[in-house]
């Protein structure tokens, strides 16, 4: 009356499980680089990066990536409470960008973290 024998059920069973295991492996791993954010390559990516100068003083972060001629040009850094020098704010104002722009030539290296050359500091000093 059977025509399904014991063994071929239960070697078919771990056939179907394996393909299925193995499929479930694929889409997990493919979904990954979509799940840990926006690549640190792409211009989205750097937006919210820290920006610290080549001394290891926290800048900021960053807040724009601004393009020209289809590169980057510049970016636009929030600075950091402690590099905000002059600027009290009262209660009913409202806050105004307090930052700095950097230009592309300024940073030295671009990963996790953006590196700056540290004259960003001299020149921050000047302008407040």
């Amino acid at each position: 009356m059977d025509n399904f024998s014991a063994p071929s059920v239960i070697g078919s069973g771990i056939v179907l499980l394996s393909l299925l295991g193995a499929a479930i492996y694929y889409l997990k791993k493919k979904s990954f680089r979509f799940g840990k954010g926006l690549p640190k390559e792409s211009v989205k990516g750097l937006k919210g990066k820290a920006v610290y100068t080549d001394s290891g003083k926290f800048l900021g972060k960053v807040e724009e990536v601004m393009i020209g001629k289809n590169k980057i040009d510049s970016f636009k850094v929030k600075l950091h409470e402690s590099k905000k020098k002059g600027h009290k704010k009262k209660s009913t104002e409202k806050r105004k960008f307090k930052g700095v722009y950097i230009k592309m030539k300024d940073v030295q290296s671009m990963g996790e973290i953006l590196i700056v050359d540290k004259d960003i500091l001299k020149k921050l000093a000047k302008k407040s």
